[in-house]
């Protein structure tokens, strides 16, 4: 059987090597290789893999980091005071029923049929 190109099986399976290699526990072009030839997919040069793989080592380097740096904040108390609310009665407006208002009712208009005249 014919195997088809990898980059046309990344594109119609939405194939991330990056993906890939996060989820793979051997990370090396041969096991890519054997993942790909199961599923009849020519592989991509080993230039193309050891790219992927060195970007995936230093975006993995790059998320460890931040956390390393610690950030002190110094907190500065602040007073507020808010003036004095002296509070209303509440005083409840009566209620008022509107009287419900009917439409007046309205014939409805039949179009006449056209006849058709041959």
């Amino acid at each position: 059987m014919a195997k088809i190109k990898f980059k046309i099986f990344k594109n119609r399976k939405k194939f991330k090597i990056l993906s890939w290699l996060e989820k793979s526990k051997t990370r090396t072009f041969e096991s890519l290789e054997a993942y790909l030839e199961s599923r009849d997919v020519s592989p991509p040069a080993k230039e193309y893999f050891d790219k992927a793989l060195k970007f995936f080592n230093e975006s993995k380097i790059s998320q460890e980091e931040p956390e390393a740096k610690e950030v002190k904040k110094e907190t500065i108390p602040i007073e507020v005071s808010l003036p004095d609310v002296k509070e209303e009665p509440v005083v409840e407006d009566p209620v008022v029923e509107n009287p419900v208002v009917e439409k007046p009712r309205t014939t409805r208009r039949r179009r006449k049929a056209k006849k058709n005249e041959d």
